[in-house]
């Protein structure tokens, strides 16, 4: 058995741990409603919001800060090993997943080239290449498409709170 010592020495270190993350990030495929999500959170807990899509940051850099903040990944950073392991490490990160139905009718409202003609089977095709990187990268997965922004991001401070975070 351990000491008291090997103890207390393990509580240190998980007390770094949950100090370390005071960011909370959504990552998830396109038209998932990241960005809404983040912003309906950060403004319930009060926190800094960061777009990483459209405000072209990395997110090593720009949570250097050590601001509490709520971060709307782009559906590509999973993929790279730098930014996936900082969102899997620095962050809580939150899964947004919807049906394919929700993520088409958000997409034919905003153009996405990387689609192209064959919306669907593109759609899919490049949701199966990510979506172990989506699961290996979060700690919470909840649907986007059943209820508001607003609605999800109150989901998520239950959450946050039933696992004492």
């Amino acid at each position: 058995f351990p000491d008291d010592s090997a103890i207390e020495a393990a509580r240190i270190e998980l007390e770094k741990k949950r100090e370390k993350k005071k960011i909370i990030s959504f990552i998830g495929f396109a038209s998932t409603e990241r960005t809404a999500c983040a912003k309906a959170l950060s403004e319930q807990l009060g926190y800094r919001f960061v777009d990483l899509n459209t405000d072209n940051v990395n997110p090593v850099s720009v949570c250097s800060s050590g601001d509490n903040m709520v971060l709307s990944c782009g559906g590509d950073t999973i993929l790279y090993p730098e930014k996936q392991s900082f969102i899997k490490e620095k962050t809580y990160p939150v899964w947004l997943v919807a049906t394919s139905e929700f993520i088409k009718e958000g997409l034919s409202v905003a153009y996405r080239p990387q689609f192209g003609e064959s919306m669907i089977g593109a759609m899919e095709r490049l949701f199966d290449s990510r979506k172990i990187a989506y699961a290996e990268t979060s700690e919470f997965i909840i649907r986007s498409d059943i209820r508001t922004p607003e609605e999800t991001a109150l989901r998520l401070v239950s959450e946050l709170k039933e696992k004492n975070l």
